[in-house]
Order: structure tokens, then sequence, then C-alpha cells
């Protein structure tokens, strides 16, 4: 394996399985409620041995497309923005800047 895929699997690592399974866990939790989810979780996932590599393929799957649909949904919202927004130049930017802080 080359060495310049190493980076770029951690990129996919970073920006695309983390948010997702963030989201995925974060809809977990607001799904089943906090004590549920935690109970269900820790307790009786560890007394039926369900964490295995075979549940975790699937999560990991479902993180990976959710976190690539939820870039894509920034990409089209920060367009959105900028369009609304047009940014100022960047020396009214460095004044507003100064004029903030002072």
């Amino acid at each position: 394996m080359p060495w310049s895929v190493i980076p770029q699997i951690f990129y996919d690592l970073i920006a695309r399985v983390v948010p997702g399974a963030t989201v995925l866990l974060l809809g977990y939790l607001t799904l089943f409620g906090p004590t549920r989810a935690i109970k269900t979780f820790f307790i009786e996932s560890s007394q039926k041995n369900i964490c295995n590599i075979g549940t975790f393929i699937p999560i990991f799957i479902l993180a990976y497309i959710l976190g690539f649909i939820l870039r894509e949904l920034w990409v089209i919202v920060y367009k959105k923005i900028q369009n609304k927004w047009p940014s100022q130049p960047k020396e009214d930017q460095i004044e507003l800047a100064i004029r903030f802080i002072a």
C-alpha cells in the first residue's frame, strides 16, 4: 500500500465517520431517551455479547454514508450563505476587527 493512501484513510475517518457516528449516537439518545439508551447500550449489550465485528461494520458503513450526506448538505448550505452575504474585502475585515478590539 503506498504511503500516500494513509492520509486519505484518516481523512475519511475524521471527516465522515466521526460526524456520522455522532449524529447516529445523538439520534439513538433522542429516540430512546438517555437513561434507556445508556442502559441498553452498556448493560444489555454486554450481557448479550452483541459487541462484535458483525455489529460494528454496518454501523461504520451507516456512519460513513451519513457523514458523506452531512458534508454535501453543509456544502449546499455554505454556498447559499455565501451568496446571501458576500464577503467583504480583506482591508474592511481588518479595519472592523481593529474597531471591535479597541
